[in-house]
């Protein structure tokens, strides 16, 4: 019995994520996407779209009610990239905060805390760093831009977003090949 998860009727990533090659934008549907059924163009869909993976289908400990159709929030990284992103539709910024996605994003974000990566949430061009305590707003920010975070005596935590790395290019994560 094959137990890999699979998309089903999920096509939130059709909406939240940018698909460059279909010059589609952040927070707008695939114009190939037929919404709660998938890809139009599936056999012939771009190179982003086929090696995407969420989260949701790479992690096995990830219950159904987090698929992101469900928790309207989809978790994915890039190759190499140091963040983790739950991102959301623009229309509904604030999902992440829902439970029980927020508890599952705070778990990332101790994992992640004083190691050099990020746990981010992001709907649209806005962004939050969310720490395991707190969570910082930084506004409209480059979806590129790197992110400092620094403790200040005080105790409280500063960001500061800096440009994006000159040169550099969003890949996805290629999740592993199944035996």
């Amino acid at each position: 019995m094959d137990d890999a998860k699979h998309c089903g009727s999920c096509t939130q990533c059709c909406k939240v994520m940018e698909i460059k090659a279909l010059a589609s934008p952040t927070g707008a549907w695939c114009p190939h996407c037929k919404i709660g059924s998938g890809c139009t163009i599936y056999a012939d869909r771009p190179e982003e779209c086929r090696v995407f993976a969420c989260q949701w289908l790479l992690d096995p400990s990830m219950p159904h009610r987090l698929r992101p159709d469900q928790s309207k929030v989809v978790i994915f990284a890039y190759t190499g990239s140091p963040r983790l992103i739950a991102a959301c539709d623009p229309a509904n910024p604030l999902a992440w905060k829902r439970e029980p996605i927020y508890s599952r994003l705070k778990h990332y974000a101790r994992g992640a805390f004083g190691t050099g990566r990020q746990v981010v949430a992001a709907a649209g061009r806005r962004l939050w760093i969310i720490m395991p305590d707190q969570d910082l707003y930084l506004g409209e920010v480059d979806p590129d831009a790197q992110v400092a975070v620094e403790a200040m005596a005080d105790g409280t935590l500063k960001a500061k977003v800096l440009p994006p790395v000159e040169g550099g290019t969003r890949s996805l994560q290629v999740p592993p090949k199944s035996a």
